[in-house]
């Protein structure tokens, strides 16, 4: 990570995140231990972050949670290309298709906490670390041969999530079901 990536970032923070579920989950999440293992050494759950890096007391960002999950209808994310960044969080990953549902979703998040990540990016991470562009080339293609029938997601929960991006944990607090 490099230091303008560290002053953006609240290490310690809060997320709102999209999760697959049942057999689409444990597909992505297979195959980001597989690289981790291979590559990074960073394992996390896949998902696609609504809001991220913001602060607040925890109760209170239950509640808006909740009521923003009850504004939200269930919507189908739809992998895009996969990417490579030059950047510790979006090292390599799936963009994602944005539509009118999913950009209203995300508005009602920015109103909902009053809090904007400016640099927000919708996307599903694949990997961590900040490798060179050799070894992303080598784990992009890996994925490409390995993730043929994972091109969506059915999204009906929304997740509150702790950051410990320090030591690499998150932590879902709560989920609630969308509207």
């Amino acid at each position: 990570m490099n230091i303008e990536e560290k002053k953006k970032r609240n290490p310690i923070s809060y997320s709102v995140w999209f999760i697959p579920g049942g057999n689409k989950y444990d597909i992505l999440h297979s195959l980001i231990i597989n690289i981790a293992k291979k590559y990074t050494y960073i394992e996390f759950m896949p998902h696609v972050t609504l809001l991220g890096g913001f602060l607040g007391e925890e109760n209170d960002l239950k509640n808006k949670t909740k009521t923003l999950a009850k504004k939200i209808a269930p919507l189908t994310i739809k992998f895009n290309e996969i990417a490579i960044l030059n950047e510790f969080f979006r090292c390599l990953f799936f963009k994602i298709k944005t539509n009118h549902i999913f950009n209203h979703a995300r508005s009602l998040a920015v109103d909902t906490f009053l809090y904007e990540d400016h640099d927000f990016l919708p996307h599903l991470s694949l990997a961590y670390g900040s490798e060179n562009k050799k070894i992303k080339t080598e784990i992009k293609l890996f994925v490409e041969n390995n993730l043929k029938n994972v091109n969506n997601f059915y999204a009906d929960t929304l997740y509150l999530v702790k950051n410990d991006e320090i030591r690499f944990q998150w932590e879902i607090i709560k989920e609630y079901k969308l509207n």
